[in-house]
């Protein structure tokens, strides 16, 4: 969002509790300011967020966290313009606006909200390369597979998948290219284990992932951010299950028909292991991937984060 907003012309920082993330933010070429506070409680910080409005003159102000408590939105919402990225509905919300990208979101669960409302996955901010996706032609055949398992795993998918589809003769001529994030514990094993497997690609951090995706004929990935990314780049997904807060972006995927839920894997890794490579050997027909791809782009458009962009920008002139 911040890329976007500098891209349409815009100033922006960023204001953090703590500075663990930095580093990141600086190295982007933005301001990072501290508040040296606990993330977990932000009425703590109030005071100190009512004097950096006021002397940074910040008119519009982005809050991005599931901490927010009705004291800290109203305090906030007298001294700037306020937009909540939102998908718990925890609370009436006191502010100017409501960003929601959750799939399938609707208005109905704000009727009492008598500010802005922005609701549904065009909204997805997603990273600039998801933006300018030049997507070719489904390959007739399933042959490169991408699985993405998101931070560390903590239930070992990325590790039990692996073996199990190098085993599946099925996919005997297929290849994998597995994603996994630096905290995760089976790291150094795949990278040791799979490194003479010509089949196997283990990519760590992958700063590349539109063009991983667009690689891919098939993409398998926990419920997160990145099924948004895999239906801006129209690759046929499956998903599965890892975090309960991940069930309704998976579950409404699912009924539009943007791509196959294999389950929970709390709930049964075999199974969902089986569901995923019995789909993947019905996603060998073209034209199956071709529908699901169809649907998918139905769905997100890679430039979420320049209509929130535009969203932040139109309440900063609605003052002047």
């Amino acid at each position: 969002i911040a890329e976007a907003i500098r891209e349409e012309g815009g100033d922006c920082c960023f204001i953090t509790a703590d500075c663990q993330s930095h580093e990141k933010i600086q190295s982007s070429g933005f301001e990072a300011i501290c508040l040296e506070s606990s993330w977990c409680d932000l009425e703590q910080e109030l005071q100190a967020m009512i004097e950096l409005i006021e002397t940074r003159n910040i008119r519009c102000l982005l809050l991005d966290s599931y901490y927010v408590t009705p004291k800290y939105m109203d305090t906030l919402s007298k001294v700037t313009k306020l937009v909540y990225i939102d998908d718990l509905k925890a609370f009436p919300y006191s502010c100017a606006a409501i960003i929601n990208y959750v799939i399938g979101e609707t208005e109905e669960d704000y009727a009492y909200f008598a500010g802005k409302l922005y609701t549904g996955a065009q909204y997805v901010p997603l990273r600039k390369e998801f933006s300018e996706v030049k997507k070719n032609d489904l390959a007739e055949d399933v042959k490169h597979i991408m699985v993405t398992t998101g931070g560390a795993d903590m239930y070992h998918f990325g590790k039990r998948f692996l073996e199990s589809f190098l085993e599946d003769k099925r996919f005997a001529e297929c290849d994998i290219t597995l994603v996994v994030g630096s905290k995760n514990t089976d790291k150094e094993y795949l990278l040791e284990t799979y490194k003479r497997e010509g089949r196997v690609n283990i990519s760590v951090d992958a700063s590349n992932m539109s063009q991983l995706m667009n690689e891919a004929d098939c993409i398998i990935s926990a419920g997160g951010t990145t099924l948004y990314e895999a239906c801006a780049c129209k690759i046929p997904t499956i998903s599965y299950l890892v975090a309960d807060n991940q069930l309704t972006n998976v579950e409404r995927f699912n009924r539009l028909g943007a791509l196959f839920y294999a389950g929970d894997v709390r709930e049964g890794m075999n199974t969902v292991i089986d569901n995923i490579l019995d789909r993947l050997q019905m996603m060998k027909s073209l034209s199956m991937r071709k529908e699901i791809a169809e649907s998918m782009g139905k769905v997100v458009d890679g430039k979420g984060a320049y209509r929130i962009a535009h969203i932040l920008k139109d309440m900063i002139l609605e003052e002047e």
